[in-house]
């Protein structure tokens, strides 16, 4: 039986080294640019946080017990790649010409870069739903307004690097 489990044990370890190496796991998470809410409504890049952990960072999270906000304090970091996001968008777009004159890029300054799965808090219906789910007019929890309301949801083939804060007990935090 032990021969029987070693063999078990190299197949699953010959499957994985053959199919893994060309399969991009997704990671959850946002834009390294991403700002999150700090103490005294401060925003931060993600990014920068998750590289000073060390000073013991808080962030605005949401208590679900007494409904209010709160500090929570940052445990933990992570991030990796994903060779896909989304772009949540909450107000229209503004133009800006590129030197020459010619090409409008849009940019959108509230915009929020996240993974498919990155998880939303919906206030109005009090669950979490995927950001892959979200759809013009879902209403999202927001730090400064309360509520916000999503405008366009557009998926960009692109790699990009994600991060991911844990906040101590709460688990949640805000962005944008």
């Amino acid at each position: 039986q032990s021969a029987k489990k070693i063999k078990t044990s190299f197949f699953f370890l010959a499957l994985c080294m053959t199919f893994l190496p060309s399969m991009k796991l997704l990671p959850h998470g946002f834009s390294g640019k991403t700002e999150v809410v700090g103490k005294q409504g401060i925003r931060r890049p993600i990014a920068e946080i998750a590289d000073d952990l060390w000073s013991f960072p808080r962030v605005m999270s949401y208590s679900f017990k007494t409904h209010e906000v709160v500090r929570g304090k940052v445990k933990a970091a992570g991030h990796g790649l994903s060779n896909c996001y989304l772009r949540i968008s909450f107000e229209e777009p503004r133009c800006i010409h590129d030197r020459s004159g010619e090409s409008c890029i849009i940019r959108h300054p509230s915009d929020i870069l996240c993974s498919p799965i990155q998880e939303f808090y919906l206030p109005e219906e009090e669950k979490w739903l995927p950001a892959y789910q979200l759809k013009t007019g879902t209403v999202l929890k927001s730090y400064y307004h309360g509520k916000k309301t999503v405008l366009t949801v557009e998926l960009v083939e692109k790699e990009i690097e994600l991060f991911i804060l844990e906040v101590k007990r709460r688990h949640n935090f805000f962005v944008g």
